[in-house]
């Protein structure tokens, strides 16, 4: 005879199988969530480097035991992202060290490109996986208030030309012009992020041979002129467009312009790029010019020299002064 008080009930011999076959798989991952997993690569990172790094993603991932595949998707490329930076910083590269808040912290100062909103949001998950893989760690306290972060360097001259080059091959036309538009416009007259989204077409004023005129709005309002070498990028980049159309997209609320659209594209061997990093080539260029500091200032839209303090670090300053001994001497080149 049977005793009631030792039978399990229909609902608890379900959730027994189910944890039993979960830990027929690696790390206890269902054969979807396993396969999802193995399968991930990251699109802007060199396969050599994704071999040195996967092994403690892959082990990160399966630690996590996140059930949901939604919720397996969205932590699978922060960790990736936060390993790869901490494997660029020379950080703790063994499980589960990689993952502690002081250097979670880190990442959202320092390594995250995005909103505000965003580094919230990444780093939040990160945390989330730090309390399931390593929850001792999870004891520093939490920044406020605002934060500076420094400045990403520029492209070198070699790095530009690749990129400039790739993104005319793209197969997609729309995506084509929209690409060459962004690198024309951020890398040829310094627009960020938030100045391109909300760029229009009558905003972009092509003059020939005089060169073309872009006039921001916004905050940082300014008339920025388009550097020679990028202006045929810029004119690829409008062409088609109807007036008063948005330069890249449709909609006024989207998101990540520049970013979207380098991640759809096929750029093959092309440096991964952004708004952010194609603007400091422009802003190091800039500065590198008998450019009167008056005239930087405003056409860069910044208020404060800060970002051109950090970026004199990626200067080769090397025979710097050779040729400016009268700008230097009267202020003057005539």
């Amino acid at each position: 005879m049977t005793n009631k008080k030792n039978r399990v009930s229909r609902r608890e011999f379900k959730r027994r199988v189910a944890e039993t076959n979960a830990d027929s798989t690696p790390g206890g991952l269902s054969e979807d969530l396993e396969q999802l997993l193995v399968q991930y690569r990251p699109v802007d990172v060199d396969e050599s480097l994704w071999v040195t790094v996967s092994p403690l993603v892959h082990q990160t991932m399966r630690a996590t035991r996140f059930a949901s595949s939604e919720s397996f998707k969205k932590h699978m490329g922060i960790v990736a992202h936060y390993v790869l930076w901490q494997n660029d910083r020379h950080g703790p590269m063994t499980f589960p060290d990689v993952f502690n808040q002081g250097d979670i912290d880190g990442y959202f100062l320092t390594g995250i490109n995005g909103t505000d909103k965003t580094r919230n949001s990444y780093r939040s998950r990160l945390l989330s996986v730090c309390a399931r893989v390593n929850p001792s760690a999870v004891v520093a306290p939490v920044p406020h208030g605002p934060t500076y972060r420094k400045v990403r360097p520029g492209f070198s001259d070699h790095d530009m030309k690749a990129i400039r080059l790739a993104v005319t091959r793209e197969r997609s036309l729309t995506l084509r012009r929209q690409l060459c538009a962004a690198v024309g416009l951020c890398a040829g007259a310094g627009l960020s992020a938030t100045d391109i989204k909300e760029l229009t077409t009558d905003r972009v004023i092509d003059h020939g041979e005089a060169g073309i005129e872009v006039r921001v709005s916004g905050d940082a309002a300014r008339i920025v002129w388009v550097r020679r070498d990028y202006e045929s990028l810029v004119r690829l980049g409008v062409e088609g467009l109807d007036e008063s159309a948005l330069v890249i997209g449709t909609k006024a609320t989207r998101r990540n312009v520049v970013g979207n659209r380098v991640d759809r594209a096929d750029l093959f061997d092309c440096p991964h790029f952004d708004a952010s990093r194609l603007r400091s080539t422009w802003l190091v260029w800039l500065v590198s010019q008998p450019i009167p500091l008056r005239v930087v200032m405003y056409a860069t839209g910044l208020k404060t020299a800060r970002t051109l303090v950090d970026l004199i670090a990626y200067l080769d300053n090397n025979d710097a002064c050779d040729g400016y001994e009268p700008l230097l001497r009267d202020g003057s080149d005539q």
